[in-house]
């Protein structure tokens, strides 16, 4: 993949990031069989429009589901784990 692609699509995830956190919308909601959170489609959409572009794949979705946890590392060491692609 081209570079500057690449960091394109960094930048645009990230901004993307920071907009999730900032939002006041409702995001997620609790799914009734399995008590997971899972995104609020419409939500979703009304913030970040370009989910609906007509140039997408039909066949693509959009799907997410959120979790918390305890994790006992530094920020940065896990960040470094998740961008890590040898050891994955």
């Amino acid at each position: 993949m081209d570079r500057s692609l690449m960091t394109d699509i960094a930048a645009r995830t990230m901004e993307e990031l920071l907009r999730l956190v900032q939002t006041n919308e409702p995001l997620w909601m609790k799914w009734t069989t399995s008590g997971r959170d899972v995104l609020n489609l419409k939500s979703y959409k009304g913030i970040f429009p370009r989910a609906n572009a007509n140039s997408r794949n039909p066949h693509s979705r959009i799907e997410a589901t959120r979790d918390s946890g305890v994790v006992i590392m530094n920020g940065l060491a896990l960040v470094d784990m998740f961008m890590d692609l040898v050891s994955s």
